[in-house]
């Protein structure tokens, strides 16, 4: 609980406090803050102030995203986030999970939200993505004919043709 009577003040760090709210600038690399509480002189007691110092980390900036989209060669699609810091780690599910690594393939159509995570264990806001669905391919005819041959009386010829039958 704050005394009442006394007032909040910026003592290095920057920025501004506002009541009991201190409100950072914009951040790029962890900033040591000092701000100071002073209670006014009273009566016959002395005024009296203390110092706190904390740190405030920046948050990661927002993911730069490039993506692989389905394809008639490959069905499913990939999302690679460029590394800002070898040890964020990467979310492709708005957060549920993280991994170090900042690739995720074999994805579905569909929306995900890219999120980094720094050492402090600060998120990123969340980067939007779609992924498309597969587009519909042209079916592929492969012919393959297979002789054989058995004794030399009998002679068979086996004409093979598959089709692409997954129209989307």
């Amino acid at each position: 609980a704050t005394p009442a009577g006394g007032t909040w003040s910026v003592v290095s760090g920057g920025r501004s406090i506002t009541g009991t709210v201190y409100t950072p600038g914009d951040v790029t690399a962890d900033t040591s803050v000092t701000i100071k509480y002073t209670v006014a002189a009273s009566g016959s007691c002395p005024a009296t102030d203390s110092d706190v110092t904390f740190t405030v980390n920046p948050l990661p900036i927002l993911p730069n995203v490039s993506l692989t989209q389905p394809s008639c060669a490959t069905f499913t699609g990939t999302i690679t986030v460029a590394v800002q810091n070898l040890s964020d780690t990467y979310s492709f599910d708005n957060g549920q999970n993280f991994d170090t690594s900042n690739s995720k393939s074999g994805l579905i159509a569909g929306t995900y939200y890219v999120i980094i995570k720094n050492t402090a264990g600060c998120n990123s806001i969340a980067e939007k993505v779609i992924l498309n669905a597969k587009p519909n391919c042209t079916p592929i005819a492969i012919d393959d004919t297979i002789t054989t041959t058995e004794d030399t009386l009998f002679t068979s010829t086996v004409k093979l043709t598959a089709n692409d039958t997954d129209a989307e």
